[in-house]
């Protein structure tokens, strides 16, 4: 039994954590617990709003920011890829009037504190589907459409996963 919908194959760990940093924490816990393995490559996807990306656009976090604890994580950009790179400040709660042209969600910075405790920098990494912006505003977001964008982003994202598997295996070979 899982607190979270996990799917596992003999490579990869996939848990939907729902919206939030107490629960991105959680997840992230949960799932370095159950599959502990040191240096190992955590990658934090989902929906954020942008202030300035068209809806759909797949994008690298290449700076999280907190609102509450005023702190940040810088990723290491050492994957070969053509997204956009923007940075992303995780909010407690939905923003809607997107003051800057940058990233908004409500979990990457939960997910980074706590996968540093597991793992090194070089690993972990946050991508993103911009899901609203100031054309198309979080008010108006259509929750069905989830699935469409996921589906639409994952020819840009599994590369990355396997960059990152790579680099991982790279950092701590197999005994």
């Amino acid at each position: 039994p899982s607190p979270f919908p996990l799917f596992a194959s003999d490579r990869h760990r996939l848990v939907m954590s729902g919206v939030g940093k107490e629960l991105a924490t959680k997840a992230t816990r949960y799932l370095s617990e159950r599959f502990p393995q040191p240096k190992q490559a955590w990658l934090n996807f989902g929906l954020a709003g942008h202030g300035d990306l068209d809806t759909g656009t797949v994008f690298m976090a290449n700076r999280i920011l907190d609102d509450d604890e005023k702190s940040a994580f810088y990723p290491t950009q050492l994957l070969d890829h053509d997204l956009e790179s923007s940075a992303l400040r995780t909010c407690s709660s939905p923003v809607s009037d997107y003051p800057d042209p940058i990233g908004y969600d409500m979990e990457a910075s939960a997910f980074c504190a706590r996968a540093s405790l597991v793992s090194i920098r070089e690993l972990i990494q946050v991508v993103k589907i911009v899901s609203d912006n100031p054309t198309h505003p979080v008010g108006s977001f259509d929750r069905s459409s989830v699935g469409a964008l996921i589906e639409g982003a994952l020819p840009s994202i599994l590369p990355l996963v396997d960059q990152l598997e790579e680099l991982a295996h790279k950092i701590a070979p197999s005994p």
